[in-house]
């Protein structure tokens, strides 16, 4: 989160958090649905392949979550 709120006090040019941060509600909201869709389908991939894909899915989900949160 400290990265998150820096980022965002100190925007550098060429940094995804900041394109969010520039594209507001809409963009960062649009990203939680789309990162939260994939997680639900990740959930139901079978095997360790699966699960791995349900954990990156949901670390992405979390990120997003943090950078609505900042």
């Amino acid at each position: 989160m400290a990265v998150i709120e820096d980022r965002r006090a100190n925007p550098p040019a060429k940094s995804y958090t900041t394109s969010l941060f520039q594209g507001g509600v809409q963009k960062i909201g649009g990203k939680i649905t789309e990162e939260a869709a994939e997680v639900v389908e990740a959930a139901s991939e079978p095997g360790d392949a699966g699960r791995t894909h349900f954990i990156y899915e949901s670390a992405d989900l979390l990120y997003h979550l943090f950078v609505m949160l900042g």
